[in-house]
């Protein structure tokens, strides 16, 4: 029996699910090496960096893509790479609802490189009215 062929869609749908894991496991490894340091430590050890937003934990992803304005100017990959990144698991489910609710007629119609042009384009102008 053949598989059906894998969409955009659902590779999308794979790779923010899988990046979501990761940021939650990384954060974890991240929280548990400090918690000797002390719960207010701001010095993230898993990757030898200090937190962007002191007090607050979040994974070494998490701080190196998520979409900063002030940030971006000088690291403008953000713009891209914070659409993959999710704030928490509602955030995550909600999108992902969203994007396997996306009629697989438009894929098919635009084609997947326009597809995945504007599913970035999307992300980008999310950022710039963020």
């Amino acid at each position: 029996r053949k598989l059906p062929a894998m969409t955009l869609q659902n590779i999308l749908v794979c790779v923010n699910v899988a990046l979501f894991a990761y940021q939650m496991i990384t954060v974890v490894v991240s929280f548990n090496k400090n918690i000797s340091r002390g719960w207010l430590s701001t010095t993230n050890n898993y990757n030898r960096k200090k937190s962007l937003i002191p007090n607050v934990r979040f994974s070494p992803l998490t701080n190196d893509f998520m979409f900063m304005g002030v940030l971006a100017t000088r690291q403008p990959h953000r713009y891209i790479t914070s659409g993959f990144l999710h704030g928490g698991i509602l955030h995550l489910l909600l999108n992902m609802r969203a994007l396997v609710q996306t009629p697989t007629w438009l894929e098919a119609g635009l084609g997947k490189p326009l597809y995945i042009t504007v599913y970035l384009a999307s992300t980008i102008v999310a950022n710039i009215c963020h």
